[in-house]
């Protein structure tokens, strides 16, 4: 149904920009609705997860407070790798939610993968740059 996947794509622009906005909750919500009219698209399911996992509250070193959801969530990016190798937005989606699992390097490789894709993708560069302040090392 072509009015169906129209109406998708605008809904999931919107929720694109709710998350650059920083409102997680918006976009969420739009991705779920944007996901029921067409269930096929895996970018939908990826923004779905990430929206999720930012809607996770954070403990203030920015660990998730449900860490058996953001393990699942993790999980699920991970079967995703194939369909998004190329994919920038995707590689710091993933970094993110690995960043917050306290798995550095992981994230670390993650942003230098989106910014060779995409030597400006900003929220890699924010990311990398964050990665190296020297309290975020664990012990």
């Amino acid at each position: 149904d072509i009015a169906a996947l129209l109406s998708s794509e605008s809904i999931f622009l919107k929720g694109k920009n709710f998350l650059k906005q920083g409102a997680y909750k918006g976009a969420y919500d739009q991705f779920i609705e944007a996901a029921e009219l067409n269930p096929e698209d895996k970018s939908l399911h990826i923004h779905k997860l990430y929206a999720e996992y930012l809607l996770i509250p954070k403990t203030k070193e920015g660990a998730p407070m449900s860490i058996k959801r953001a393990e699942e969530i993790a999980e699920e990016f991970k079967s995703f790798e194939d369909d998004f190798e190329n994919d920038d937005s995707y590689k710091v989606f993933y970094g993110t939610v690995m960043l917050g699992l306290g798995k550095e390097r992981r994230a670390k490789y993650y942003f230098q993968e989106a910014l060779l894709l995409n030597p400006n993708n900003m929220e890699a560069k924010r990311q990398q740059r964050h990665g190296e302040t020297p309290h975020h090392h664990r012990t």
